[in-house]
Order: structure tokens, then sequence, then C-alpha cells
């Protein structure tokens, strides 16, 4: 019994085209560079590290006069923007 998709010998000689098979990539290891989820997931996750490490080392490790907390900065940044829509909206 023969499949419909794969040709008998006679249409192969007749000169019937078959698909080209494709060779099939090796998978990439987690931790290469040429693996693209790998390097957003850690990209992420450095970023959640280096802004966690910074909100809490400030006012406890440092002084936050000089660096103040991602929290701080983001209310500030939320807070101009709302402000600046209503200046626009007021105009």
């Amino acid at each position: 019994m023969t499949s419909v998709d794969t040709p008998n010998e006679s249409a192969i000689a007749a000169g019937a085209q078959t698909a080209p098979v494709r060779a099939r990539r090796p998978p990439v290891p987690w931790f290469s560079s040429q693996n693209l989820p790998s390097v957003q997931v850690s990209r992420l996750l450095f970023a959640l590290l280096f802004l966690t490490a910074w909100q809490f080392g400030a006012d406890r490790l440092f002084d936050s006069f000089f660096f103040s907390t991602p929290v701080r900065i983001l209310t500030q940044v939320a807070h101009e923007l709302v402000s600046r829509v209503n200046l626009t909206r007021s105009v």
C-alpha cells in the first residue's frame, strides 16, 4: 500500500519532482548566545536584579539624596507625564 504523497518509481522515472528534504538543525544549548529566548530572559532577569538591588540599597547602603529609589523616579516620571497631559488638554 502506497501513500498518495509518495511518488512511485514510475513517477520518479518520468521526471516528477520531489520536494527537497530539509536537514534538521541541532538544538541550540540554552545558555548559548544564539538562543534568543535565553538571551531575552537573561536580560530581563538582570534588569530586575539590578532594580531590586538599587531599591533595597537606597536609604540603607547609600544615601538617597544622591541615589533616589527607582520607585520614586518612576512616580515622578508618571506625575510629570500626567501633569503634561493635563496642561495640553486645558490649552
